[in-house]
Parts: C-alpha cells; sequence; structure tokens
C-alpha cells in the first residue's frame, strides 16, 4: 500500500521577528536598565517583550568596527576595519588607511 503524503514537501517554518537596537552610549540610562531619569516608553515596551543581553563585549575599542561585526558577522580584523583610529600615521607604519566603506565582497547579514 502507498502513502498519498508527499515526501518533499515541508511546512513552511516561522521566521523570527528579530529587531536590534543599537544606540551610542544609551545602555544604562533606560528605565529597563534601573533608571528613571527619562521615561522611556516604546524601548521599555520592546525591552519587556524581548531579550536583553547584560554581558556582552566587543573585540573592538570604537563603535564603528563593532557595528561593523554586528552587521557582517565578522570580526573588525578580517574586514579591516580594526585601525579606525590608529591611521594618522599610515605611511609610518605601512598600514593602510581606515576606509569608511566595506570591501565589495563583505555582505551584510540582513
Amino acid at each position: 500500500m502507498k502513502s498519498t503524503k508527499s515526501k518533499g514537501f515541508k511546512k513552511p517554518v516561522k521566521k523570527p521577528n528579530i529587531l536590534w537596537f543599537v544606540a551610542e552610549d544609551l545602555g544604562p540610562y533606560l528605565e529597563s536598565n534601573g533608571d528613571s531619569t527619562i521615561h522611556t516608553t516604546n524601548p521599555s515596551r520592546l525591552a519587556s517583550e524581548g531579550v536583553i543581553y547584560t554581558n556582552v563585549y566587543s573585540t573592538s575599542r570604537v563603535c564603528s568596527p563593532s557595528r561593523a561585526a554586528i552587521i557582517t558577522g565578522m570580526y573588525p580584523t578580517s574586514i579591516e576595519v580594526n585601525h579606525m583610529r590608529t591611521t594618522s600615521h599610515t605611511e609610518d607604519t605601512e598600514r593602510p588607511s581606515y576606509e569608511a566603506v566595506l570591501e565589495p565582497q563583505v555582505r551584510m547579514l540582513s
């Protein structure tokens, strides 16, 4: 007896709804982090419904390489963005100058 079920048909997988909220030096001043100085309605609501990462570190000292790592999933050193503020004497150090745009072969996760 043959089965009438198709072996190649799969039920669609529900994709997660992810909002990655990045803000410069804002973390300690949100209500969701315990500060009540300013009422932050929407960020507080998002925090109550989502996940707050409280123990996160970066391999970079400054913001742009960290953001590049987040949007590409790659280490800043592997996409040549880790030397952002160390290029004032590029001719002396033989280091490449800092480019504000990622190389064309680097793809974003979005």
